[in-house]
């Protein structure tokens, strides 16, 4: 079950993600990329990020698997 819970923590961070880059909110204090946004703001890894960002963009093109993603069931991992 902690990993379920993990998963969905990776899931919402995708879906914060794909609202930022379509708001552009990602551009603040002198970011230069979604993932650079994403590191600063959550505290992952640059290549955490960059496969969060990755999915973020993405998101809507395959909504079965981001279902699975967002109930926790398949990982941030699997789903790239």
């Amino acid at each position: 079950s902690l990993a379920g819970a993990a998963n969905m923590v990776m899931a919402k961070l995708v879906e914060v993600t794909a609202a930022a880059i379509a708001a552009a909110d990602w551009n603040e204090a002198g970011m230069k990329t979604p993932a650079a946004w994403l590191a600063w703001r959550s505290g992952v890894s640059p290549e955490r990020a960059v496969q969060l960002v990755n999915l973020a963009k993405v998101r809507d093109r395959y909504p079965v698997l981001f279902d699975a993603f967002d109930r926790g069931e398949v990982s941030a991992d699997q789903m790239t």
